[in-house]
C-alpha cells in the first residue's frame, strides 16, 4: 500500500503536534555537602527534557535562609544546622542536603615556653607545661604576658623515664597517662573564674577563651627544633588547628637552685603569733645584686622565717631549725621555720626563694653557728615539688626589732596562719602554675 506525499505530511504535523515541551527530570552534581561557617560552593543542575528548554528556568530555594542561603546555584553557609537546597523546573525537582559545621578557627603560633615539673601530681607520669604564643605575645621574666593576641596553654604528661618532650601522637584524657593531655575546666579563684587545662586564650579587644574537650596534637622533629601541630575540639565544638616551627627551651622546674647570698638582714618580731611558746624572726638574705634597703634588684633572695625560745630578742641561737610540721599554732616551737605562704592581700610569709622563680619552702631545714659577729647559715629546703635550694651563708646581719610597731602585720600574720590551708586539690595545684587569664566566652 502506497501512502501518498500528502498522507505522509499529514501523519508528520499530526505526530509533531502531539509532542509535549516539558522537563523530564532534574539532576544535580551533588545530592549531599558539607561546609563550614562561612565557605560557599556550586551547585550545577542539569535537566532532562523533551521540547524547548529555553521555556523551563530553574528555581533554586533553601528549607532554612538562616543556615544556608542559595542564589543561581551558588549556596553561602551562614551558621550552623542542615538545610535543604531544591532545584525547580517544570514541575520536576531535586534536592541537596547541606550540613553546616563551625569553622575553623586556625592558629599559628612562633614563640614557646615550655616547663618541666617532673611527676608533679605524684601520678607516676612526668608532667610538662607548654605555651605556645603568637608573635605579637610574649612572656617577661616575672612571667607576666606582653602585648595582644592568642596563645596555647598545654598541660601534658610523659613517661616517668623521660625529661624532655617526646615525639608522637598525644590525646585528651584525664588519666595522666603517658601521651596524655588534660581537658579544659573551669575553677573559681579570689571572686574571679579562670580557665585551667588545656586551653586558648585570645588577649585585647577581642579577649576569648576557647576550653579545649577533645582533640589530638603531634609532635616531631623538624631538624633542630620541633614540629607541633594539631586539631582540638572546644566545648562549644568549635574546631581548632594549630602549628608551631621552631625550638623549644624547656625550664627544668625541679633543677636544684644554689644561690650566691651575700648579705643578710635579722627582723625580730617577738611573740607576733601570739603563740606564747616562741619568739618569732625573719632572716632576709640576697646576692650582690640586691639593694637590701628597698629589696629591689635582679637577683636572688631568700627569706627565712624562724621561731626561738621567748627568752630569745635580737640573735639566732646556734642550731638546726626544722620546717615545722604544718601552718598552725600548736606547731610554733623554737628551732622551726615556718613554711612559705601567701596572705589575702598578696604578702609572704614564712620561707621562699625569689629569684629566677618564686617558690614557697615547705620543706628541709636550715642549720645557724654565729662566732662574734658573723653568722654562717647552712640550709637545704625545698618546695612542693621537692625543687632544692640549697647552700651557705656566711656574713654579719643588720638587725632590725619591730617587736613594738607590727600590729597591723601581726593580725595579718595571725588570721593567715590560722586559716591557711595546704592545697591539696590537684585543680588549684594545676592553677599555681599558670598565668591567671580570667575565661572570656
Amino acid at each position: 500500500m502506497k501512502l501518498s506525499l500528502l498522507t505522509v505530511l499529514i501523519v508528520l504535523l499530526s505526530f509533531s503536534a502531539c509532542r509535549k515541551d516539558e522537563v523530564t527530570r532534574v539532576n544535580l552534581n551533588y545530592n549531599r555537602i558539607t561546609l563550614k561557617v562561612g565557605e560557599k560552593d556550586t551547585l550545577l543542575a542539569n535537566l532532562l527534557y523533551d521540547g524547548d528548554i529555553n521555556k523551563f528556568p530553574i528555581t533554586w530555594s533553601s528549607s532554612s535562609t538562616s543556615i544556608v542561603q542559595v542564589s543561581g546555584g551558588i549556596i553561602n553557609a551562614i551558621s550552623e544546622g542542615s538545610a535543604t537546597i531544591t532545584a525547580e523546573a517544570g514541575g520536576k525537582t531535586a534536592k541537596c542536603q547541606i550540613t553546616v559545621i563551625k569553622k575553623n578557627t586556625d592558629f599559628v603560633f612562633t614563640k614557646t615556653s615550655a616547663s618541666f615539673w617532673g611527676d608533679y601530681f605524684k601520678v607516676g607520669s612526668n608532667n610538662l607545661t607548654m605555651y605556645l604564643l603568637e608573635n605579637t605575645l610574649s612572656i617577661d621574666p616575672s612571667g607576666n604576658l606582653q602585648g595582644t593576641g592568642s596563645y596555647l596553654y598545654i598541660d601534658f604528661n610523659i613517661a616517668a623515664s623521660d625529661s624532655t618532650l617526646s615525639e608522637g601522637t598525644y590525646s585528651i584524657a584525664n588519666t595522666r597517662a603517658p601521651k596524655t593531655f588534660i581537658p579544659g575546666d573551669t575553677v573559681s579563684y579570689e571572686g574571679d573564674t579562670f580557665v585551667i587545662g588545656t586551653n586558648i586564650n585570645t588577649i585585647g579587644s577581642n579577649a576569648k577563651s576557647y576550653i579545649i574537650k577533645d582533640g589530638y596534637y603531634k609532635i616531631s622533629k623538624d631538624g633542630s627544633g620541633f614540629k607541633i601541630e594539631g586539631q582540638l575540639i572546644s566545648t562549644k565544638e568549635e574546631i581548632i588547628q594549630f602549628t608551631y616551627n621552631g625550638s623549644v627551651d624547656l625550664i627544668n622546674k625541679i633543677k636544684p637552685v644554689y644561690p650566691a647570698l651575700t648579705q643578710a638582714d635579722l627582723y625580730y618580731w617577738g611573740d607576733i603569733y601570739t603563740s606564747k611558746t616562741a619568739n618569732n624572726f625573719t632572716v632576709l638574705m640576697g646576692d650582690k645584686n640586691i639593694n637590701m634597703d628597698n629589696m629591689s634588684g635582679n637577683g636572688d633572695m631568700l627569706m627565712l622565717e624562724l621561731n626561738t625560745a621567748l627568752s630569745v630578742t635580737n640573735t639566732i641561737p646556734d642550731g638546726t631549725y626544722e620546717m615545722m610540721a604544718g601552718l598552725q599554732i600548736q606547731y610554733l616551737l623554737p628551732n622551726t621555720l615556718v613554711p612559705g605562704y601567701s596572705s589575702s592581700t598578696g604578702n609572704k610569709w614564712g620561707s621562699w626563694y625569689i629569684g629566677k622563680s618564686t617558690e614557697a619552702l615547705l620543706t628541709g631545714n636550715a642549720t645557724f653557728t654565729k662566732t662574734g659577729d658573723i653568722y654562717n647559715i647552712n640550709y637545704q629546703l625545698f618546695n612542693d615539688i621537692k625543687t632544692k635550694v640549697s647552700g651557705t651563708f656566711s656574713g654579719k646581719m643588720r638587725y632590725f626589732n619591730y617587736s613594738s610597731s607590727s600590729s597591723s602585720v601581726k593580725a595579718e600574720k595571725m588570721r593567715q596562719l590560722q586559716t591557711q590551708k595546704e592545697h591539696k586539690n590537684l585543680k588549684q595545684k594545676s592553677l599555681r602554675r599558670m598565668i591567671l587569664t580570667p575565661v572570656r566566652q
